[in-house]
């Protein structure tokens, strides 16, 4: 999403995260991977329960396909933060039309299921236009 973040603001997106890690931990993971979009903090996690996010079972952490995720990073250089909170706390993609309307809800089933950045820009777009046409 890095890489595409112009294409979104030109669709009139704002991009933004949500963890529910302490704030100076948050901080450290913006600066260490920099972000350029806010990143908010729910440390009750309000919004991961309204937007129906779940803790995902340990065993899904262990699938080859996640262990091989996180081999893929740590290939490219990239190293996950060892997780100092709930480390079975799954997130999740949306995006929200101009009307606050959900156009686009994917709560991830592992640490890796995520859709892709085509997807999220179609369900962006899909959102401007129906936006536009007051729908």
């Amino acid at each position: 999403m890095r890489r595409r973040h112009d294409d979104f603001r030109e669709l009139g997106a704002q991009l933004l995260a949500i963890c529910f890690d302490a704030p100076e931990r948050a901080e450290r993971y913006v600066r260490e991977q920099e972000l350029d979009l806010p990143l908010l903090v729910d440390r009750e996690r309000r919004v991961y329960r309204a937007y129906g996010l779940e803790q995902g079972a340990f065993w899904r952490f262990l699938l080859p396909p996640v262990a091989l995720g996180y081999l893929r990073l740590l290939s490219a250089g990239r190293r996950p933060q060892r997780p100092e909170e709930d480390p079975l706390q799954l997130g999740g993609d949306f995006v929200v039309d101009p009307t606050g309307r959900l156009a686009l809800v994917h709560p991830s089933k592992d640490p890796l299921d995520r859709p892709t950045v085509a997807e999220l820009l179609a369900a962006v777009e899909q959102a401007a236009s129906a936006g536009a046409r007051g729908e």
